[in-house]
């Protein structure tokens, strides 16, 4: 079964909005127990899909968490760059925080789609 995450939509103002989804939506076996929402997206919106192996990737001789917040911070600071270079900075930043590619001990799965209009 997957695991729900939330989804953050980072308006071009900058402005954060954070849908967090409850239920389950993929299963082999289990029926979806997923609710349905819609939120009306604006040109140059983000949309910010994320696993916890980002948010709760450590430093290697603490108990510091990258964390969602600092992860949010980070997407909102460099909104209005390519989304290639955001996703690299932001892998780049979890990494070093924890020490290296080698000390990864979860997957770091991040998603970003700009909203360019209908």
């Amino acid at each position: 079964m997957l695991d729900i995450f939330p989804l953050f939509i980072i308006r071009k103002s900058g402005a954060l909005v954070s849908l967090k989804p409850m239920g389950r939506i993929i299963t082999p076996i289990f029926p979806i127990l997923a609710e349905e929402e819609k939120f009306q997206l604006e040109t140059g919106d983000l949309i910010v899909m994320l696993t916890d192996g980002l948010t709760e990737a450590r430093a290697p001789e603490s108990f510091q968490m990258f964390g969602e917040e600092r992860l949010l911070h980070l997407i909102r600071d460099m909104r209005n760059l390519p989304l290639k270079e955001i996703r690299d900075q932001v892998f780049q930043s979890v990494i070093q925080l924890s020490g290296g590619i080698a000390a990864i001990q979860d997957d770091l799965t991040f998603g970003l789609i700009r909203y360019t209009g209908v």
